[in-house]
This record gives C-alpha cells, structure tokens and sequence, in this order.
C-alpha cells in the first residue's frame, strides 16, 4: 500500500515539474496606443479615427454617415482595449442578433491582421483571451440580455434604432464598474436616445461628426447619383448626417414646438 502512495506521489511530482517547466509563448508585443496597434494591422487612420481611437473619453458619440468608417473603428479600439486590459468585459448591443455580430466579425477581422494575440476562445458571438479578457455580441431582446455586471465597455451599433428600452435596461452593466459607452450610428429622425445624446449638451460626451463628403473614400459621383436616385431626405440623412422630422409627417416637431409660447402667465385656479 505504502508503495502504491508512492508511486502516485511520484507520479504527481513529475506532473506539476512538467507543468512548471512548460515552455509558454512571450506575451504579445502591444503597442500602448491605439493608433500604433492600428497601423501595425495596416488600417492607416483618417484624423477623427484617430481622436476616436486616443480619446480616453467614457462617453463617445460618433454619428457618422455609412461606409466613413465607424464600424471598423469601434471594433479596432474596443479589440485594442482587451488586449491591454486584464479581466475586460466588452458587450456590444444593437438592434439586431445579426447587426451586433457585424461589429463583431469586424474586431475579428483586426484579430486576424494581429495574428490573433492572446487567443484562448471562440464562439460565433464572443471571443475570450489568456488575459481573461472578452467581448460579447448580445441579442436584441430586454428579456435575455439581462444578467451583466461589471462591464467595462458598452457598445451601441446603429443606435438610433435601439429602442430606448432596450439601451435603458443595459445601462445597469457599467453600475458597479464605471464602465465606458460608445454610440454610433447614422441619424434616423428627430428620436430616441441617439438623438438625444447627440444633441444635448451634457460636457461628459465626446461628440463626433462625418459626413461622406468628408471621407476620402467615397467618390462625388457616387454621392450625386445617390443624392438623385434616394432624395434629399434620405441622402441628408444616410450621408449628411442630418437628423430630419419624418417625411410623411402632417407637421415637423420645430412646427409643433412653434405653437407653444413659454412666455404665458400661469393661473392657479
């Protein structure tokens, strides 16, 4: 008996030698700062990417025109946060299951150009590093997004169309740690907590404005056929990033404002 105790003592012993003497990969050489990591992925910043990406802002508001660039830019700061932050909680939360896995496919393609640093785990819609650091996409519903807690990073996609009750009842995440919020989108109407944000003059936000006319990217030609085939509503909107009353509206809420005069006396009776 006394020998088979030791045998398994022995046995043990050799175990935990060849886990102490295991050979691990050095940790990844990150670069600090976000726009370095950005250009060693070989995705060159335009001048509001790159505020995005230093800003230590915890409250970031981009309304951006489509195809400037927004996706791609949350997804790269965000993949950058968890890579230089130990026990990171990223949830991304949009209108949609498949519009929070878009910007999530995106932070994997910036994954992929890093060669997948600090890589432990995988699903369709969350990614786990060796530096117990994740990023979650979460469905669109209130009832099953429920349940997080100390998060460090919140990210609205196309938040304009986030209705208010599902943004309200994920803003308990960030409670207890203090957690960041991102929204971005391009503008649809004069509504909602997008609109709100960005119109309002709380000094905690960081707002950020581009047009299509701004981006390198997008030819004038392909905007003035755009801006002749959609209209000017919706070209105001999807690339000037205009907020606009509804079109079919009897009346525009700057109409319906106009009637009330705040300058009236009040009566008690």
């Amino acid at each position: 008996m006394s020998k088979s105790k030791n045998r398994f003592k022995s046995q043990d012993a050799r175990l935990t030698l060849i886990e102490d003497t295991v050979i691990k990969p050095p940790p990844p050489n990150i670069p600090a700062n976000a726009v370095d990591f950005a250009a060693s992925i070989g995705f060159i910043s335009d001048a509001w990417q790159e505020t995005v990406l230093t800003s230590e802002s915890k409250r970031i508001c981009i309304n951006a025109a489509r195809q400037t660039g927004k996706t791609a830019t949350i997804a790269l700061k965000s993949l950058h946060y968890c890579l230089t932050h130990d026990d990171a909680l990223v949830l991304i939360l949009s209108v949609s299951e498949r519009q929070s896995k878009l910007l999530f496919e995106a932070l994997l393609r910036h994954y992929a150009n890093a060669n997948r640093p600090l890589f432990r785990a995988e699903t369709t819609l969350s990614l786990e590093l060796d530096n117990n650091s994740k990023i979650i996409a979460l469905p669109s519903s209130e009832s099953t997004i429920r349940g997080y807690s100390a998060v460090n990073l919140l990210l609205v996609d196309e938040a304009a169309r986030v209705p208010d009750s599902l943004y309200y009842s994920s803003l308990p995440f960030i409670a207890v740690s203090d957690g960041s919020i991102i929204q971005l989108s391009t503008p649809f109407g004069e509504r909602g907590v997008f609109y709100e944000t960005y119109t309002g003059s709380s000094p905690e936000w960081l707002r950020v404005k581009v047009t299509a006319s701004e981006c390198t990217r997008i030819s004038d030609k392909f905007l003035k056929e755009q801006r002749d085939s959609m209209g000017e509503f919706w070209y105001l909107s999807e690339f000037e990033c205009q907020f606009l009353a509804p079109e079919a509206g009897l009346f525009s809420p700057d109409s319906i404002r106009s009637i009330f005069d705040n300058d009236l006396m009040e009566y008690d009776i």
